[in-house]
């Protein structure tokens, strides 16, 4: 009779944290593929991975706190194949005036990547002969 009502007791805790905390399981299987920024010093290091063009494609960011990016040494994401929820937050201060364009937060975003709720604030001035630039990217040829 015991053993029972352990058993029961222990079923009860495993539904409830089930109640409680549904997206626990959800992070844990979504983690290998999943890249949550908070910081300056995140989305730089984001910024750094893609350099390769394969590197993001099958990656989910998300960003889960507004971003300041005022006296940073931040440059672009040099290209984007993944998912890149914004979650409604915003990354303020870009402030890009490299040489070269296309110039933004993303300056490629590939074909099949998504770009989603989020608000971009800052100056993009590229240097030199070319001229394309976006806020968000500088190249779109995904959504």
């Amino acid at each position: 009779m015991k053993k029972n009502k352990v058993i029961s007791l222990l079923l009860a805790v495993i539904l409830c944290m089930n109640i409680i905390l549904p997206g626990v399981t959800v992070l844990a299987a979504e983690a290998p593929n999943t890249i949550y920024i908070s910081s300056a010093e995140d989305l730089t290091s984001l910024a750094k991975k893609c350099s390769l063009d394969t590197w993001s494609q099958g990656k989910t960011v998300i960003l889960s706190s507004d971003i300041d990016l005022t006296g940073t040494k931040f440059t672009s994401i040099p290209t984007f194949g993944g998912v890149f929820d914004g979650q409604g937050y915003t990354i303020s201060g870009l402030s890009l005036m490299d040489y070269g364009s296309p110039q933004g937060l993303f300056r490629y975003v590939q074909e099949g990547a998504l770009v989603k709720k989020l608000t971009v604030k800052g100056t993009v001035t590229p240097t030199g002969t070319k001229s394309t630039i976006g806020g968000v990217a500088g190249s779109n040829s995904g959504t």
